[in-house]
This record gives C-alpha cells, sequence and structure tokens, in this order.
C-alpha cells in the first residue's frame, strides 16, 4: 500500500531485504532494510578456557576462545555460524594500568572463535585479556576479561625420607632411598657420584618434561623422580659420595649423602701343605683375595697339633697376632695351622694349612699329588745326531751373540754391565725411555722372607707397608755388580761366598715396603717398573731412599 508520504511493506520476505531511496523535490534519502534471520541482535561476549584453572604452572599451555554467548552460555555451532555474518570478534590484552592496548592481538581461526594460545606460558604472558563482541551497523560493543595468573615461584626443595650424610651397609645388600621435590616452576632433577666427595661425575637426569629418568651407566642402579636404589652392594664401586641437585630456571637445591659399603676379610690360601726342615725359617701370610672396609684388619694364627681338630677354637692354640706366622722350630711331624681375620665387617677364617716336618728319610710319610703320565721321550725317536746339532748350532748363536754385544765370549767370567743410563736420549719420551732400562736379577728378593705388619700410607698407585725382611742386611746387589767384572764362574770362591750369604742371615731388619694396590691396571703396573728401574740405574744418594731389595716374582 502506497500513500503519498509512507512506504508500507507486509509479509516481509528475504527478497525485501536492500536499500531504499525517498525521493522528494529533487532531493532524495537512502536506508537501508535488513531481515532478521533469529538472531539476537545484541550477543554477549562469552569466553573459553582451556584448561579452566585458577592458576597456572609456568611454561604450561593455555587456550583462550573468545565466542558468543548468550545467558551466560555459548551459542550453538549453528548459530556461532549465522552470527559470524553480523558480528566480529577480536582478542585485546589490557597493560599494567587497565587501558586498552590499541591493536588487536594475533590470534588464531577456530569453529568456535578466534583464539589465543600461551604455549608456553611465561611471565610477559601473564595478565588480563579482552574477548570483544562488536556489531558496527547498530554500534552494538560487549566485552568479557579473563585474568591469567602464574603460581607462586618458590626454589626447590628436596626432602630426603630417614636421610643422613652417611648410610652403612654390608656388601650384598640393598640399598634404597625415597625422596620428593617441590618445585616452583618445576625443576631438573640430576644425580652425580664422586670418589672423594670432590670431584663429581653425572649419573644421570630426569628432565621436566621427560616421565622418566635417563638410564644409569651401571646395571644395578636404579633411578626414579622419587627413588634412588642400588642392588647387591659392592665394595669399593659403590662406596661413594652421591649428590642430588634440583634445579629450575633461577633457583636450586641440594642434598649430599655418603654410602660406606663395609667389606668383610676374605682370605685366599695358595698353599694348603708345606714342608718343613730343622734349620729353616718359615713365614706364611696370611692374603686376603680383596680389599676390606674398613682397612684395620686384626689378624690372629692358630695351630693344632691332633688330627680331629675341625673348628671348635677350644682345639685350637694361639700362636700369633699378626698378618704373617713365623715358624723356626717344629717339634711334632705334623701341625695344622689357620688364619682368622676380623673386621667391622665381619671375619673370615681360612682353609686348614699343614705343615710337615721333614726327617731323613721321609718320602713315605708325606702325601704326594698325583702326577700326570709321563710321554715318551723325544729322544727315543729323534736320532742322537738331530740332536747333538741342534746343540751346537745353538752354542754357536750365543758365542756370536755374546761377541757381538759384549766384545768377547767372557766364557769363565762375567761380562761387564753397560752403563744404560747412557743410552737414554734426553729429549725423547720419558716413559718410552724408561722402557730400555732393563732389570737386573741380582736385585730379587724372596718374598717368603718378607713379613707384613701394617700399613703406613697410600699414594697415585701403591701402598706403603711397614714389614721385617729376614737377612736383607746381607743382601747386598749393588756391591755384587761393582765385584762382578773381577769375579770369576764356577769358581770355589764363589761358592764359598754363598754359604755367607743373605740366605743364611738370620737377622731381622724393619724396613719399608711399597706395594701396588689391589685395584691397579697396566698403567699403574708400569709406573711402580719404572720407579724401580729409576732406583737401580740411578746409584744411591744420602739425598733420595736408596732402594734395598726387589720382589717382581
Amino acid at each position: 500500500m502506497e500513500a503519498t508520504n509512507v512506504f508500507n511493506i507486509t509479509n516481509l520476505t528475504l527478497d525485501d531485504e536492500g536499500k531504499y531511496t525517498c525521493k522528494v523535490c529533487n532531493k532524495e534519502r537512502t536506508t537501508s532494510l535488513y531481515i532478521h534471520r533469529g538472531i539476537n541482535a545484541y550477543l554477549k561476549a562469552f569466553i573459553i578456557k582451556e584448561p579452566d584453572e585458577t592458576l597456572y604452572d609456568i611454561n604450561s599451555k593455555v587456550k583462550l576462545i573468545c565466542t558468543f554467548g548468550k545467558n551466560k552460555q555459548k551459542l550453538s555451532k549453528n548459530e556461532q555460524k549465522l552470527s559470524k555474518d553480523y558480528f566480529e570478534l577480536a582478542w585485546y590484552k589490557l597493560a599494567s594500568d587497565g587501558q586498552r592496548e590499541p591493536k588487536p592481538l594475533n590470534v588464531h581461526e577456530s569453529v568456535d572463535g578466534p583464539y589465543l594460545l600461551l604455549d608456553p606460558l611465561t611471565q610477559e604472558a601473564e595478565g588480563t585479556y579482552e574477548c570483544e563482541v562488536t556489531r558496527p551497523i547498530v554500534n552494538y560493543y560487549d566485552f568479557k576479561l579473563v585474568r591469567i595468573k602464574l603460581k607462586d615461584r618458590f626454589r626447590p626443595k628436596i626432602h630426603v625420607r630417614n636421610y643422613n650424610s652417611v648410610f652403612v651397609r654390608k656388601e650384598t645388600e640393598n640399598f634404597s632411598l625415597w625422596y620428593n621435590v617441590s618445585s616452583q616452576p618445576a625443576c631438573k632433577i640430576a644425580w652425580w657420584r664422586s670418589k672423594d666427595g670432590v670431584k663429581y661425575q653425572l649419573i644421570t637426569q630426569c628432565l621436566v618434561d621427560a616421565q622418566r629418568c635417563e638410564k644409569p651407566d651401571k646395571g644395578n642402579l636404579t633411578i626414579t623422580k622419587t627413588s634412588f636404589e642400588i642392588k647387591d652392594l659392592k665394595f669399593p664401586q659403590d662406596n661413594l659420595f652421591y649428590k642430588l641437585v634440583a634445579e629450575n630456571d633461577k633457583w636450586n637445591d641440594s642434598k649430599t649423602f655418603q654410602i660406606q659399603v663395609l667389606a668383610k676379610p676374605e682370605i685366599e690360601v695358595q698353599e694348603e701343605m708345606h714342608m718343613f726342615k730343622k734349620g729353616m725359617i718359615m713365614i706364611i701370610n696370611c692374603t686376603l683375595s680383596k680389599r676390606v672396609n674398613p682397612p684395620e684388619i686384626n689378624y690372629t694364627w692358630h695351630s693344632c697339633d691332633t688330627v680331629n681338630c675341625g673348628k671348635d677354637i677350644a682345639k685350637w692354640k694361639l700362636e700369633s697376632r699378626s698378618y704373617s706366622l713365623r715358624i723356626d722350630n717344629q717339634v711334632k711331624a705334623e701341625m695344622k695351622y689357620r688364619c682368622i681375620a676380623i673386621n667391622a665387617a665381619g671375619k673370615d677364617e681360612s682353609a686348614t694349612i699343614t705343615v710337615y716336618k721333614l726327617s731323613g728319610n721321609f718320602s713315605t710319610n708325606v702325601p704326594t699329588k698325583s702326577t700326570a703320565s709321563v710321554k715318551t721321550l723325544l729322544s727315543v725317536v729323534v736320532p742322537t745326531g738331530i740332536i747333538t746339532l741342534i746343540i751346537s748350532v745353538a752354542t754357536c748363536f750365543v758365542l756370536y751373540k755374546r761377541k757381538k754385544i759384549y766384545g768377547g765370549f767372557y766364557l769363565f767370567s762375567y761380562p761387564p754391565l753397560p752403563d744404560y743410563m747412557e743410552t737414554l736420549d734426553v729429549n725423547g719420551n720419558i716413559q718410552e725411555q724408561l722402557q730400555k732400562l732393563p732389570f737386573i736379577a741380582e736385585w730379587e728378593f724372596p718374598r717368603e722372607r718378607i713379613s707384613f705388619i701394617s700399613e703406613l700410607g697410600s699414594g697415585e698407585f701403591g701402598v706403603v707397608w711397614l714389614a721385617e725382611a729376614m737377612g736383607i742386611s746381607a743382601f747386598r746387589p749393588r756391591d755384587i755388580l761393582k765385584g762382578r767384572k773381577s769375579r770369576r764362574r764356577f769358581s770355589f770362591f764363589n761358592r764359598m761366598t754363598k754359604t755367607s750369604s743373605y740366605v743364611y742371615c738370620k737377622e731381622v731388619t724393619k724396613v719399608a715396603v711399597k706395594r701396588i694396590k689391589d685395584n691397579w691396571d697396566r698403567s699403574k703396573l708400569l709406573d711402580l717398573q719404572s720407579e724401580l728401574k729409576i732406583l737401580i740405574h740411578v746409584g744411591e744418594n744420602e739425598n733420595i731412599v736408596n732402594i734395598l731389595g726387589a720382589c717382581t716374582k
């Protein structure tokens, strides 16, 4: 229906939507007609927060979605789709003074609406965000605020259940320790170990985002974020200092403890049967098969002269309270001996050692081991002529070598010793040059004539013991080597001098003995050998410790 100043439309359809112009007296005005499609003309802002929490961990992940809502609920997906044609959505961040920043934030698009992804959530991302809904055509504006706040930061704190600075356990036992670490933000956990409590080596670490800790290099060690366990403790492998370190991006905390693994003595008997002859002195050592902890050991030697001694200590007589047993007289034809070693970790008893007294005809009284069957002698099948030829060739070869080395055959006298120190290259590698120095056999002293008393100290590769050496006062290898050139082979005088040598000297002298450590390797053995060669070849001097002898066999 039309009138002069009214334009009326009934039964509106979508086709009626558009612009209309009114002209009056050469003047015109245009207006737009929009058909309402069932959408609320004034929608509210609605924020979806994932995850929906009050406080967040630093470096966590937060997703903020800005969408439409009504009655404090978000619209259905179909309603949201229709609303996007009429409304605009945007994200803004409020400054510290509460004013909105002029430019909207860069966002990601989704079905629900534009969203902000705070990943990782840092201190800079903490603050207030505004979700804005606008309808420009009618100048409509609505907003909703959301506050993103981080949890209060605090330094890591380690709590260890039943904590001690020193844990004492015995070998073969298991060691377990439970702990928990509190920190904000979450922290990295690292385990370290040290032999001396000064220099530490990393065992493993537990990263913040990892569910499990890295696998340690030792098979008997298990570490998680709440537990530390060592199975089947061993000495000295597990007798160490351990350190737990918890560290976040600002602070750290640590706990240090020591595990003392007690190892009891284990006696190793090398020979269970010995022969004793009148006039001789026999020394039997209570040798241990491995290192012990603590190193303080009480040794006792016991004897029994009956047939059925057994292990009843009442039948055994106390003989000595030292590492070595000295026997210089034996009345009975058969004696049994046993060593007992005790420390704080426990004790061990040696196997029974039997000593038989030899007489003029003892072959029927002394038990012998079964001998292997004798092989057929090669001399039966090898012609005598071939054997003679081999001997002749060998003799000629030996004489040729002696002539080349010493400048003569020296069949009836000892050849002069070369000056090995002159052959060394002062500009060469010292380790290589030391290997050129030979060990001279005259310095070899019998090991069985040494009785160890107590440990004095230790170094990088050696341990120094206080010991007693029988006959060392008559053992003069340096004097023998000096007079070697004037001595003749196979002479009666040489045989006479042997009767007055250290072998028949019963004088006992206290000496310092340097031994290689039980956990030695080839490099430590070479170091000890090099030190021995230097002391032999450099000669005597009042300013250095002089060597008396060496046991290399």
